[in-house]
């Protein structure tokens, strides 16, 4: 194993001649400029989309909103994996070394991908070997190599399961371990002759894999560059109609030491299923009038109260007139920009917290963000629960998670579309129509989420989304179960369904 600091400093072509290493420059910097300049429109759409999923829909709709969300997903992790290979190819990727918990973070990882695996109807396994150690690396890195092995996948798998397994090979020396991650599904396999060429840059595979809809064939070539920069590898076996396991091996120090509780590397963000009710009051200076517009929607819909700034100079003058729990800014505005705002606001003594929304991925803009004297800095596109985590650690006495349902009128709005779902479900049930069935069981599960008390029917609602092959009697078996849950657990659903 090379030493670490060779690992994070050195890339493949690091001895080539100068004028290569400065196209790769110049390459690296236009696609972070248009990096920039894509993910606020980016951001307009993803968090807009998540807003109107939350909104009363019928099954057409959300499965059309599904759509538009995963095409903008697929755009975005295309451009991530662009900026990422350009920066390895540039020798600029800066790796960290903080301890983190390997088991934690793989379950992450998986829980994240739960949704496309349910919407897939492929099942997804977890073999992961207990009591592994805490290992120093940079578990951001780890966790993208996973994730993107994981959706590849699912995506590639039309049926049956995908498998994601976690290891440690024994070593001579106690201080070392080598972490063996496998992610092995029974999609299509590759053709043999294929495998070589697989982790080369815009490579799809044959023509059965680069059918399915989107990636630049970056994604596996950035994983191995980042396997390899993490001192390890990824390697993969896979023949037609045998699917395909993909084994990454990384070697990695272990350590006794702990992160600080919700420091970042720790591995495991806590999972929010019920979005906080946080009462701040968030100024936001923001100059694109449909970011402010999107930026209130959400704030509210976490239960703050907004004011709204279209520069720097106006948000200095709200401060001033007015105190607030957090500034919510750009750092790229007219008049006068975020950076400026904060150095301001720092310089008249304002405590104000103040969280900078840029559109620049760059490594080094969450330090400029710090120099400024800002206290988070979040990286658009930034939908609901990345904003309400950021809130609550800054606020943490004052951001007390609480259903988001809690008003007699919300709670009768939710018990009337749950009770017309459910009537739906009976019916497409009764058809035979298993597909309806899921459609219907995602909206109602979604809704449920709101809900504490209905944990136990929306757990009921995910079976039956992953239960496209159950036959029909099965189906409506639980159907009849989930309606007497509801009767006990939903205020007012028992009142909505005797009601007009």
């Amino acid at each position: 194993m090379q030493p670490r600091t060779n690992a994070m400093t050195t890339n493949d072509d690091s001895a080539g001649p100068a004028p290569a290493d400065a196209a790769r420059t110049a390459g690296a910097r236009l696609l972070a400029a248009m990096s920039h300049e894509i993910r606020t429109p980016l951001y307009g759409m993803l968090g807009t989309l998540e807003l109107l999923s939350m909104s009363e829909l019928d099954a057409v709709q959300r499965q059309q909103v599904a759509t538009i969300t995963e095409s903008s997903r697929v755009l975005l992790q295309m451009l991530d994996d662009l900026l990422d290979f350009s920066r390895i190819e540039a020798g600029q990727i800066r790796l960290d070394a903080v301890p983190f918990d390997p088991v934690a973070l793989a379950e992450t990882v998986a829980r994240a991908q739960e949704p496309l695996a349910l919407h897939k109807g492929v099942a997804l396994d977890c073999d992961l070997q207990p009591g592994l150690p805490w290992l120093l690396g940079d578990p951001l890195r780890v966790r993208q190599v996973l994730a993107n092995l994981l959706r590849n996948a699912i995506k590639f798998t039309a049926q049956g399961r995908v498998t994601l397994r976690m290891w440690q090979e024994p070593q001579p020396s106690a201080d070392q371990v080598t972490l063996m991650l496998e992610v092995a599904d029974t999609g299509p396999g590759i053709d043999g002759a294929l495998l070589p060429h697989l982790f080369e840059p815009f490579t799809q595979g044959d023509a059965t894999r680069a059918a399915e809809p989107g990636g630049a064939g970056l994604g596996l070539t950035v994983c191995r560059k980042l396997a390899r920069l993490m001192g390890g590898d990824i390697t993969a076996d896979s023949s037609p109609g045998q699917g395909s396991r993909f084994t990454v091996a990384l070697q990695l120090p272990v350590t006794a030491s702990r992160p600080a509780p919700g420091a970042a590397g720790a591995g495991a963000a806590p999972a929010m299923p019920v979005l906080p009710q946080l009462g701040l009051r968030v100024l936001v200076v923001e100059d694109h009038p449909h970011n402010r517009l999107l930026l209130r929607g959400q704030l509210e819909r976490l239960g703050c109260a907004v004011q709204l700034a279209s520069d720097g100079a106006q948000g200095l003058a709200a401060c001033t007139a007015g105190a607030f729990d957090v500034v919510l800014t750009d750092v790229q505005m007219p008049v006068m920009d975020g950076y400026a705002l904060s150095r301001r606001l720092r310089a008249a003594g304002n405590p104000v917290r103040i969280v900078a929304l840029t559109a620049n991925a760059g490594a080094g803009e969450a330090d400029r963000c710090h120099d400024a004297g800002m206290d988070r800095c979040l990286v658009k596109p930034v939908l609901l629960q990345e904003l309400a985590a950021c809130l609550q650690a800054l606020m943490p006495g004052r951001a007390q998670a609480s259903p988001c349902v809690s008003a007699d009128a919300d709670a009768a709005l939710l018990a009337r579309s749950v009770h017309a779902d459910f009537d739906a479900l009976l019916a497409a049930a009764a058809s035979g129509d298993l597909g309806a069935v899921q459609a219907h069981a995602q909206r109602m599960r979604g809704a449920l989420a709101q809900v504490d008390a209905a944990r136990d029917a929306a757990e009921l609602c995910r079976e039956l989304e992953a239960g496209a092959a159950w036959a029909v009697q099965a189906t409506q078996d639980r159907i009849g179960e989930l309606g007497l849950i509801l009767d006990a657990c939903l205020p007012g659903y028992r009142h909505s369904r005797l009601s007009p």
